[in-house]
């Protein structure tokens, strides 16, 4: 009896401690992921430790429920005879720039998606998870470097995205080795094969090579890496709470991966010459004569080196990249034909 007439009394406060424990749940699994989060944001925006096995085609078509979610999915594309596109991304990844730098050239209109690191709820409905994603009207493309192929050769083929799919043929889930052809454009002719094979041999130095090197520079020392952290969190979609978190514990924790990364990639210790001799590597490429690796405009392989560099515009790494280089005519020439889309196709209005 007397106990049961304590219960109504205390009720109130057992209730209170419930609610205590549960608020305090819920905030140690959103510190969590938010301390995860800020390795996630460090790893995905700057894509260096993907494996090569990870970029295999995953191509699908939607159902109506899930193309309609999305816009205007049949929407043609300005200027050209492809589907509307949408980009899943992160503003700061060096393999979505890349991409974009391509789009922007060819003058092809696309809706940029920006894609919470950690929840990833734009991408719901997709089973594979890194970006960038490429959306073409119905059908999903995967992997930077084969979505300029699949999208090159689409605009050589009146604009069909799926026939353009067929002509590279899906590896096995669990095979590791990329596909032979990832780097292929599906031209239909034999002619300058010399400069085509170029253009695929650099496009692949930019993935194997040049990549690996952002980033122990962007985060080589604990006032660059707040430095990255600050920006990326400005133009990622996090809310206050997320944004603190994620800048400085995302700082701290990528100094030390950017560490590892060095060592797992034989990046030399000095980690500002490592990206010094990729980037002079690449402008020995171009060599004297030329104004691009494409001659009088750039190539895919421009594109390629030119988006990956861009991602790190506002940053010490930039800055110094092109002021102990030969690059900066290089890459203000790259930005100005990015910028002002003259690689897009005559306007079928004119």
């Amino acid at each position: 009896m007397h106990f049961r007439s304590f219960i109504p009394r205390f009720a109130p406060r057992f209730a209170q401690l419930r609610g205590l424990r549960n608020w305090m749940v819920q905030s140690r699994a959103r510190t969590v992921s938010v301390i995860g989060l800020s390795s996630v944001v460090g790893l995905s925006t700057w894509a260096s430790v993907r494996p090569r096995h990870s970029m295999l085609l995953h191509a699908r078509s939607f159902d109506g429920e899930a193309a309609g979610s999305m816009g205007s999915a049949n929407a043609s594309n300005k200027g050209s005879k492809l589907p509307h596109i949408s980009v899943y991304q992160y503003e700061t990844c060096p393999f979505c720039s890349k991409f974009r730098a391509f789009l922007d050239y060819y003058g092809i209109e696309y809706e940029k998606v920006e894609v919470h690191p950690v929840f990833k709820r734009e991408i719901w409905f997709s089973s594979y998870k890194k970006v960038p994603i490429m959306v073409a009207g119905e059908t999903q493309v995967n992997d930077s470097s084969f979505m300029v192929s699949v999208v090159r050769t689409a605009m050589l083929l009146d604009g069909d995205i799926n026939k353009s799919l067929e002509m590279y043929p899906e590896l096995p889930e669990e095979a590791e080795s990329e596909r032979a052809n990832k780097y292929n454009i599906m031209y239909g002719n034999t002619e300058d094969i010399d400069s085509r094979s170029e253009e695929r041999r650099w496009r692949r130095w930019v993935d194997d090579k040049l990549i690996h090197v952002l980033a122990p520079n962007i985060y080589s020392t604990p006032r660059q890496s707040l430095q990255a952290f600050q920006y990326i969190t400005e133009v990622s979609n996090f809310n206050t709470f997320e944004r603190y978190l994620a800048k400085y514990i995302g700082a701290f924790t990528m100094y030390f991966i950017a560490k590892h990364l060095r060592k797992k990639y034989e990046i030399q210790s000095d980690v500002r010459q490592a990206i010094y001799g990729c980037v002079n590597v690449w402008m020995k490429g171009i060599g004297k004569k030329r104004m691009f690796l494409g001659g009088d405009k750039p190539n895919l392989a421009d594109l390629a080196v030119y988006g990956v560099l861009s991602a790190t515009e506002g940053l010490d790494t930039f800055d110094d990249v092109m002021k102990n280089t030969k690059a900066l005519k290089w890459y203000q020439g790259v930005q100005y034909h990015v910028r002002n889309h003259t690689g897009a196709p005559p306007s079928s209005n004119n």
